[in-house]
Parts: C-alpha cells; sequence; structure tokens
C-alpha cells in the first residue's frame, strides 16, 4: 500500500518504492531500467539516476535531458479542483524554468520561473494560463515541497508548508488533452528540466486541506 493519503489520488512518483500508482488501487512498477514511464537520455541503465536507491528516496536529473514520461491516460485529464506536491532538491537553477510535474498545455508545478526566478503553480484554461507565483526562489542544496491546489475558482501554493499566497478568478475547466504527464520536463523535450533530485511526487483530483 502506498504510505499516504490515497483518497483521489491519481498519480505518484514514488522513488523510495519504485513505485507508480494510479487511483491509489493500481500499482505500475518502475525498477529501473525497465519503467512503465520511459526514462529519456539515450540509455536507461541503472547508473542514469545516481542515488535512486530505495533507502534514499530519490531520482537524481542532470538538468540536461533526464526526465520520466508517463503516457496519457483518462485519470490524468483533471477539469476541476486538483492538488499538486512534489519534493525537490536543486543543485542548480537552469535558468528557463525547472519543472517538477507537468501535463503540457494543462496544469503544472516548476522550482523556478525564468522571468521571476520564483516557484509557480498553474493551469490552462482555454487559451489562458492562470499563474500563481511564490514570493522567492526555492534554497539551493536543500529539500523543499512544493505544493499547488486549485479550489474551485481559487488556486493556491503551499512552499515548506508555508501557506504564500492566493489567486481567485479561475473560473472554467482545466484544457483536457491527450499529452503525456512529465517528470523534471514540460513537454518531454530537454526543455525546462530539473538539475536535482526528485522525491516523491502526487496528483490528486480533489483538494487537500492543509
Amino acid at each position: 500500500q502506498f504510505p499516504g493519503i490515497q483518497d483521489g489520488l491519481v498519480f505518484c512518483f514514488d522513488p523510495k518504492n519504485r513505485d507508480c500508482w494510479e487511483g491509489g488501487v493500481n500499482v505500475k512498477n518502475i525498477v529501473l531500467p525497465s519503467l512503465t514511464g520511459t526514462v529519456d537520455n539515450t540509455t536507461a541503465s541503472s547508473t542514469e539516476f545516481t542515488g535512486a536507491i530505495t533507502t534514499e528516496g530519490y531520482f537524481n536529473f542532470d538538468g540536461t535531458d533526464d526526465h520520466v514520461e508517463y503516457t496519457n491516460d483518462a485519470i490524468y485529464q483533471i477539469t476541476g479542483d486538483i492538488t499538486i506536491s512534489g519534493w525537490v532538491y536543486l543543485d542548480a537553477y537552469d535558468g528557463n524554468n525547472d519543472h517538477l510535474i507537468s501535463k503540457e498545455l494543462s496544469y503544472m508545478i516548476k522550482a523556478n520561473q525564468n522571468s521571476t526566478s520564483v516557484p509557480r503553480f498553474q493551469i490552462r484554461i482555454g487559451t489562458n494560463w492562470h499563474t500563481l507565483e511564490g514570493g522567492s526562489q526555492l534554497s539551493l542544496s536543500t529539500w523543499n515541497n512544493m505544493i499547488g491546489i486549485r479550489d474551485g475558482d481559487t488556486m493556491r501554493m503551499y512552499i515548506n508548508g508555508a501557506d504564500i499566497g492566493s489567486t481567485t478568478s479561475v473560473s472554467g475547466t482545466t484544457v483536457s488533452n491527450t499529452n503525456p504527464l512529465n517528470i523534471a520536463s514540460y513537454d518531454g523535450g530537454s526543455s525546462y528540466s530539473i538539475n536535482g533530485r526528485l522525491g516523491p511526487c502526487m496528483v490528486y483530483n480533489r483538494v487537500l486541506s492543509a
């Protein structure tokens, strides 16, 4: 059983247990080098994510071309309330957005926005992105927790447990599409990747309370 809240859980990237969970029920095994999600970087070897062992519980990403991509599933197509959570340890900023979790043209959380250098939570409604930004940069070389929540017409973000604010008037349904769900990348390519480590990352189709 996943060691956390399962109600409404549609996805969990769980490096410590080498599992990918869907719906809190079905388990996808991601034991390296054969992943249900595909590792992008020429070869998927046991050394690709140095330190990704059970007792440490994270994957290393080189900030260049590492990411994990999961083929679209209907359960990822969340059009209303959502909670996205992820643990990140940045070795450096890549200067061009550091994505934790992204469903291209739908929803995402990222550790850095290149124009402001602060954390950002975004959802797309129609042709417009609705955005909530953090107040300051995440500290490097330490673990940080990011949580982005859409609750009806309100977006809220928490950084390391602190409520950094909200934005309202977010009306309409989040874009539903068939794009993959990506870890450490925006669109499955080499752009906007993480230079550092990612621990558990989760997506829920409901609002989690603080």
